[in-house]
């Protein structure tokens, strides 16, 4: 299922929101969720928020609405997995087979 479906931003995994908040330069109402194996996915640029730190989300559930906060020229996704909260994973190598 897609990251970003129209303007609604769906969770990838199931997990738990670690931040909510628009505290971080460039990335505008960022949302960071605590996923399953040490992963943590980070969905910003966000138009509005639709969950709060400590939220349980699901995967597929919508966490917010797509937008061009943070200074950007034009409304996006900032999509991220990080893992150990440092070393940055490409999405691609996350998601199935086609």
């Amino acid at each position: 299922s897609d990251v970003c479906s129209s303007d609604l931003v769906k969770a990838a995994a199931d997990g738990t929101v670690l931040y909510a908040g628009s505290d971080i330069a460039h990335l505008g109402n960022l949302l960071l969720v605590q996923n399953a194996g040490g992963y943590i996915t980070a969905y910003g640029n966000n138009e509005s928020l639709l969950v709060k730190k400590g939220d349980k989300v699901t995967r597929g559930q919508v966490i917010a609405k797509a937008g061009q906060s943070g200074g950007v020229a034009s409304p996006r996704l900032h999509f991220e997995v990080r893992r150990g909260g440092k070393t940055t994973v490409d999405p691609m190598t996350m998601l199935p087979p086609q």
